[in-house]
């Protein structure tokens, strides 16, 4: 997902610098930080995603004593 966010976040600092219309910049400069803060939040949320996996991984509900891991997935 970094593929995308580096391209809109490149457009949202490379608009002021052109010579056009205003209004067009300011409708992409908008439109480029909605999309931003979008694919910021997915980053987050996959992020958190990785990080439950890890601590899943490292700590097996399988075993016979999972008190441990219990205590760890809540």
């Amino acid at each position: 997902m970094l593929r995308a966010i580096l391209p809109v976040a490149a457009i949202f600092l490379v608009l002021p610098v052109f010579p056009v219309s205003q209004a067009v910049p300011d409708g992409m400069r908008h439109m480029a930080g909605l999309v931003l803060i979008a694919l910021g939040g997915w980053l987050i949320v996959e992020s958190m995603k990785v990080f439950g996996d890890v601590i899943r991984a490292k700590h097996p509900i399988g075993v016979k004593d999972n008190l441990e891991a219990a205590r760890r997935g809540t």
